[in-house]
């Protein structure tokens, strides 16, 4: 275990306990936190010194605040009030990122890339500073938008005449399995699943749909799409609509 680690597991074993207590309490948040922390919950404070978490008998409950010392001084200048569990969740997610820390890339010349080393390579560039909610985000966002460039790429060629590099298209295509694969690696960790459950779920759907091959029949008739049922974490049926909506609502519903 790092430094980094010890320092960041007695800091969410403070907060734990301070959250226990329901007591007055001081927290310091560690050096190398204050910028995600910063990032997530005031991004507008970059220029004041590392924060404090305080819990305070004043504030409603299942909040605490971010105190911050402009200039370093003794006089408060600002506090921001945040949701305990929030804040604490923040933290379990940070440590997930440096338990997934990464050396610096070796040189990559010649080789042979899979599904589970280009996923590794993905990771190794993922923004630390976001939590689980907002990576998913940033990854739709980031699949659509180089999806978006793809297309545009076909239009221009189809419809303006204009030539295509090959290596543009090659550098789109990477772009949009880049965003793929996190996006299916961030998923995979909410809901359980790897990269060859979602290889072999397709696999299946297009064996169903087309048992003898490509047909126009066969598309039309789309054997595979039934009603399907999905088990979530706490082994209850759910149909897939409820589950997404379920997440939807996890993800969205205190931010819209």
């Amino acid at each position: 275990m790092t430094s980094k680690h010890q320092t960041l597991e007695s800091f969410k074993n403070d907060l734990s306990l301070s959250m226990a207590a329901k007591t007055p309490f001081i927290i310091k948040v560690p050096d190398f936190l204050t910028n995600p922390i910063m990032t997530r919950f005031c991004p507008t404070l970059r220029n004041y010194c590392t924060p404090s978490v305080v819990f305070d008998e004043t504030l409603a409950a299942g909040s605490c605040s971010l105190w911050f010392y402009q200039g370093c001084s003794e006089g408060c200048s600002v506090y921001v009030v945040v949701d305990q569990t929030a804040l604490l969740d923040f933290v379990k997610e940070y440590k997930k990122v440096l338990d997934d820390e990464l050396p610096k890339a070796a040189p990559v010349e010649n080789k042979k890339w899979t599904y589970e080393s280009f996923a590794d390579e993905a990771k190794r560039t993922r923004n630390p500073q976001l939590n689980f909610k907002d990576r998913l985000i940033n990854n739709a966002f980031g699949l659509s938008g180089e999806v978006g460039e793809f297309v545009d790429l076909m239009k221009k060629a189809l419809f303006h005449g204009t030539e295509v590099p090959r290596e543009k298209i090659v550098k789109e295509l990477g772009d949009i399995q880049y965003y793929w694969m996190e996006a299916v690696s961030t998923l995979g960790e909410q809901l359980k699943f790897i990269i060859q459950d979602v290889l072999d779920t397709n696999s299946k759907k297009l064996r169903e749909r087309y048992p003898d091959g490509f047909s126009f029949a066969a598309a039309n008739e789309r054997k595979d799409e039934k009603v399907e049922k999905v088990t979530n974490e706490d082994g209850k049926k759910a149909d897939l609509y409820k589950l997404y909506s379920d997440l939807m609502d996890d993800m969205f519903g205190s931010r819209f």
